[in-house]
């Protein structure tokens, strides 16, 4: 990685930019909670972030950017907004990682989707809750 790296500094006149995922920040994504087997392996796979800095030399910032929830990305971050689609195998087909560990992927699949089945219950139980509290509850209170 440094030669790559010292290459690019080479032949780059001005600034450089790299987008990579910090290895030790995977904690905080929700997939860790479905499938943290391959979190794990992404996690190896990322270098560590002061490595790039030193490498490249000079100055460098490294600052967070947020993934937006509509974000149309095929990265497997950017998903915490339709989890669902990794129920799609050619979804998970696409992202490197998935290739990875050998039986696991059945076992991610149906943690997905106990977790969208749970997911799906409780907006059913929302909306529930909703027109009971919009259409008997508060017009009971009215009227005391």
């Amino acid at each position: 990685m440094d030669k790559g790296l010292n290459e690019l500094r080479r032949v780059t006149r001005d600034q450089v930019l790299i987008m990579t995922g910090d290895p030790d920040g995977v904690e905080g994504f929700w997939n860790m909670d479905y499938f943290p087997q391959l979190v794990e392996i992404e996690r190896k796979r990322y270098p560590k972030i002061d490595l790039i800095t030193k490498a490249l030399g000079g100055t460098s910032n490294v600052i967070t950017i947020s993934v937006p929830l509509d974000c149309m990305d095929g990265f497997q971050e950017v998903f915490y907004g339709r989890p669902e689609a990794f129920l799609r195998k050619e979804v998970r087909m696409s992202q490197s990682t998935w290739g990875f560990p050998d039986g696991l992927e059945d076992t991610y699949v149906q943690s997905l989707k106990v977790a969208l089945n749970f997911l799906k219950q409780f907006e059913d139980d929302l909306h529930v809750h909703v027109h009971l509290e919009n259409n008997i509850l508060y017009p009971k209170a009215l009227s005391l």
